[in-house]
């Protein structure tokens, strides 16, 4: 009983081990097209959000006076999901994104993820 149970134990440490060094080249190739979707626009923001049924990311493009050229999220729900052009993003600029989702009573995760970005790049762009 104790050598299975050892063995259960052993065989759990080692999968969970597995699925984290599998997890490392999506995460780095995650990150190069991060950084290939930051350098489109003069100014961008990321941000996450999460819940319990999963993590959100929000990626907002967008002009020094706050004008957005692209919203992009992440496509799936997993780690080898990739980011795709959100074309359902209907907000013009930071500031109106910003004003109509705190407005706004509750919100999806994706929703609160675009809030974040977008007031990310409210006070980074309130700053220069």
């Amino acid at each position: 009983m104790r050598k299975e149970l050892a063995f259960l134990a052993i065989a759990l440490i080692l999968m969970i081990f597995l699925a984290r060094m599998l997890a490392v080249p999506q995460q780095i190739r995650l990150n190069k097209e991060l950084v290939q979707l930051k350098v489109r626009g003069p100014a961008s923001s990321v941000a996450i959000a999460k819940s319990l049924a999963g993590v959100r990311v929000a990626v907002l493009i967008a002009e020094k006076d706050g004008t957005i050229l692209e919203a992009y999220r992440v496509k799936g729900w997993s780690i080898a999901s990739g980011y795709a052009l959100d074309a359902g993003f209907q907000y013009r600029d930071c500031y109106e994104a910003k004003r109509v989702l705190e407005s706004k009573g509750k919100l999806t995760t994706q929703e609160r993820a675009y809030l974040s970005a977008a007031d990310y790049l409210v006070k980074g762009l309130d700053n220069d």
